[in-house]
C-alpha cells in the first residue's frame, strides 16, 4: 500500500493533520463492552511505554477487555487463528 497511488498524499495528510482527541479521552467514553487485541512487540503504537500505552487502557475504563498478544503492529494478520478465537469467546 505504500507504494500505491495516493500513498504519499495519505502518509502526508495523516502525519501533518490535527492530532485530535487522545486516545485516553476517547477511551474513557466508551459505553460498551471493548475487545481491545494488542500486539505488545508493536513498534509504532506501544503496549509497555508512552503517555498513551496500551496497557493503560483498561485504568481509563472498566469495560475494556486487553488482550496483550505476541504480535506487531498487525496482530490481525500476523496470529489470526488466536485473534478469531478471541473475537469469538468475547
Amino acid at each position: 500500500p505504500a507504494f500505491d497511488p495516493g500513498a504519499l498524499h495519505t502518509f502526508l495528510y495523516t502525519l501533518r493533520g490535527a492530532p485530535g482527541p487522545s486516545p485516553r479521552t476517547l477511551v474513557s467514553q466508551l459505553r460498551v463492552p471493548i475487545l481491545v487485541l494488542w500486539g505488545v512487540a508493536d513498534p509504532w503504537a506501544s503496549f509497555h511505554c508512552g503517555r498513551y500505552a496500551g496497557k493503560k487502557f483498561p485504568e481509563w475504563n472498566s469495560r475494556v477487555r486487553l488482550e496483550p498478544l505476541a504480535a506487531g503492529h498487525c496482530p490481525m494478520c500476523e496470529c489470526s487463528e488466536l485473534c478469531n478465537q478471541r473475537i469469538l469467546t468475547f
